[in-house]
């Protein structure tokens, strides 16, 4: 007891999981878990611009058991989207902010704002090339930020901040994100002393299946945009940006507890 009460011993933490004390924080082990990501989103009601969406998320480890990631609960959310820009209107239930997606008619000198659930707030996406994929033409855009704030660990107090690498595949006529891909997204915890300690690393990406559905809603998209000339059915806005999604994350156990930002990644 007299090492843990000498006030030149308070950078010392201890691992819980083996009841250890150990002087350098940066030398607790991170556990890497493949997961799984099943999202989805179905429209439920149209009112002038504004469409309702029900969002369901559920993690799970990838080892076949279909067992649930400890430390991320499923989660079901009612979304308020402008039904032509995509963005947030303030009767969404997790008080998101920023898009969900990008608008009709995408332009290439735009930077756009969409919410990034790891960063808790939304990040710029910026144009970088265009593609063709499976016969459609897409843009390429990526969001890429470096130490950005998002909030505060639960239980330490200290700042916590966001560094991530995504690049999104959208097609621009209608709007609809067809790929995603996060090659990495990393929450730190800031320490002046020791500086940034990665709590939370994440790599994702869609599955094959996923992008072929993607890709298929997309063209159905653009040939209703033909017969419709200006809008989309209320059914099209929103559906599955995310619809599964496969990849690992490493966490890294702070005196026992997560960060809030990471119980809400996804």
């Amino acid at each position: 007891m007299s090492v843990v009460t000498d006030p030149e011993a308070l950078a010392l933490v201890m691992d819980a999981r083996v009841q250890a004390l150990m002087a350098d924080p940066t030398d607790l082990p991170m556990s890497t878990i493949p997961v799984i990501i099943h999202r989805e989103r179905h429209p439920t009601a149209s009112d002038g611009d504004t469409v309702r969406i029900r969002e369901t998320v559920a993690t799970t480890v990838a080892d076949g058991s279909g067992a649930e990631m400890p430390g991320f609960p499923e989660t079901d959310v009612a979304l308020a989207l402008n039904a032509r820009t995509r963005e947030y209107l303030a009767e969404t239930e997790d008080g998101r902010t920023g898009a969900l997606s990008f608008p009709l008619n995408v332009d290439a000198e735009e930077t756009y704002s969409l919410y990034v659930s790891a960063a808790t707030q939304p990040l710029p996406a910026e144009f970088v090339r265009s593609e063709v994929r499976s016969g459609l033409d897409v843009m390429v855009f990526e969001i890429s930020v470096k130490d950005r704030l998002v909030g505060t660990h639960s239980e330490l107090g200290a700042p916590m901040v966001v560094d991530s690498q995504i690049t999104v595949w959208v097609e621009p006529r209608t709007g609809r994100v067809v790929d995603t891909g996060d090659t990495a997204t990393t929450l730190g915890l800031y320490n002046p002393a020791t500086g940034k300690i990665p709590v939370f690393v994440s790599k994702l990406k869609l599955t094959d299946d996923s992008v072929a559905g993607q890709i298929v809603a997309a063209k159905d998209d653009r040939a209703q945009l033909a017969l419709n000339g200006t809008y989309l059915p209320f059914g099209s806005v929103g559906l599955g940006v995310l619809l599964l999604a496969t990849g690992v994350g490493l966490w890294r156990g702070l005196f026992g507890g997560w960060p809030e930002t990471a119980k809400e990644t996804r």
